[in-house]
């Protein structure tokens, strides 16, 4: 088994209480896999509903966003990076 790095950003970072997390994973698996595998308290701000990444959450990989493409399902392996990125919403006044 190898070690995956994900990089948490922001709130997430507080949420975890480091800014990196390292999943063992053997071989390849889905992105969806890999983020099920989080710790509780991340995985339920960055899954909503189980199974589906928040709309409040942008995921790179590798430095590709990979939602706005559709690459959800996408397979990862232990050399890919990523990074996890709340997203801020602010309105006009």
């Amino acid at each position: 088994m190898l070690e995956m790095k994900i990089e948490l950003i922001g709130p997430l970072k507080r949420v975890a209480g480091v800014g990196e997390l390292e999943l063992e994973i053997d071989g390849e698996k889905k992105l969806l896999d890999v983020l099920e595998m989080l710790p509780e308290s991340v995985r339920e701000r960055i899954l909503k509903p189980p199974g589906k990444i928040s709309p409040e959450i942008m995921v790179l990989v590798n430095g590709v966003e990979v939602k706005s493409l559709g690459l959800e399902n996408m397979h990862v392996k232990e050399s890919d990076r990523i990074v996890l990125i709340p997203v801020i919403h602010g309105g006009c006044v």
